[in-house]
């Protein structure tokens, strides 16, 4: 049994950062599947995480890196930024949906997200354990990591 749900856009970003994210991206007649993995901490990097997106059948090991999440050089917000060598293009569908619902998750435009469902795998997304309870469901995270990762925004955290 999975406890898949569509997470509300208030938790996507604390979800999305937590370190192990998979969620699926909803549209009218497109959906595209996602992993967000945090880097191992680097002293000459900031922090940063490695977007992936889901290119073939297999739910497990067919997820094809994209780019990254890094903080803004200014030092405020962070940006996602498309790696170049990637064979998934920039301007791919799957690309496309990303940084748009990043970009309206970074500057709190929730009111934009109300036309796309963002459904996580029903896993915490930052420890993988499967989640149960009704408020763990809801926020993606269980009640454990949800206390660490509680209240940290994407310009917290950096």
């Amino acid at each position: 049994m999975t406890n898949a749900a569509n997470l509300a856009p208030e938790h996507f970003e604390a979800f999305a950062l937590a370190g192990q994210a998979v969620f699926t991206l909803v549209g009218k007649q497109t959906r595209f599947t996602y992993k967000i993995c945090k880097a191992p901490a680097d002293p000459k990097y900031p922090p940063t995480w490695f977007v992936k997106v889901l290119n073939g059948p297999n739910n497990e090991t067919d997820y094809q890196f994209v780019g990254t999440l890094r903080r803004n050089p200014n030092g405020i917000g962070g940006t996602y930024k498309h790696f170049q060598k990637s064979p998934i293009s920039e301007n791919a569908s799957s690309v496309q949906a990303f940084k748009w619902t990043w970009q309206r998750v970074v500057n709190q435009e929730e009111r934009d997200l109300k036309i796309l469902e963002i459904w996580h795998a029903g896993k915490c997304s930052k420890c993988g354990h499967p989640l149960t309870d009704p408020e763990s469901i809801a926020s993606g995270l269980g009640p454990i990591c949800r206390a660490k990762v509680e209240d940290i925004t994407f310009s917290e955290i950096l």
